[in-house]
């Protein structure tokens, strides 16, 4: 009973941070908040969505575990418009969250703000290894966002196996 009641809170949470990255957008969109301001808030309500969703990293990184996950990410990202199109379509709006999270902003031409993931890896950009390393400020902010692309994909291939 106790953990339905913490699942339930914890999804009322996460509805609740949904709502206010929309507010964000809209107000956003109607100007009443500066790119900066969106920037800064938006990070923080993703931060406490990712912190959520129980992505929480772990105290010693298990090398097998996150080679696994990426096995598990590399093709659906390297083949965006495949992966979208295979896609069910409850699936759409958390690919589309983790990709871009603030979308495209209508009526403004910039670029869109990149997903943890993408942000985490620009980050590594300066390294000359075609493996990321497994030190740096950004490796939990890494971590995590493999961890919930993995998520998505297993997901999708078991609402797929069970249809």
């Amino acid at each position: 009973m106790e953990r339905k009641n913490r699942r339930e809170t914890k999804n009322s949470e996460l509805a609740r941070l949904e709502r206010q990255v929309e507010e964000l957008i809209r107000m956003r969109t109607q100007h009443l908040i500066t790119d900066d301001e969106f920037t800064a808030l938006r990070t923080k309500v993703s931060n406490r969505q990712l912190a959520l969703a129980g992505m929480a990293t772990p105290k010693q990184f298990d090398a097998k575990q996150i080679q696994a996950d990426l096995e598990d990410v590399k093709r659906p990202i390297l083949q965006l418009r495949a992966t979208w199109s295979s896609l069910p379509v409850g699936f759409h709006k958390r690919f589309n969250h983790m990709m871009l999270p603030v979308g495209f902003v209508i009526g403004e031409s910039r670029t869109a703000e990149l997903g943890p993931f993408f942000k985490a890896l620009r980050g590594f950009d300066d390294t000359n290894s075609h493996e990321v390393p497994l030190t740096g400020e950004n490796l939990n902010q890494l971590y995590q966002a493999i961890q919930a692309f993995a998520e998505l994909f297993r997901s999708v291939e078991e609402r797929k196996k069970a249809a």
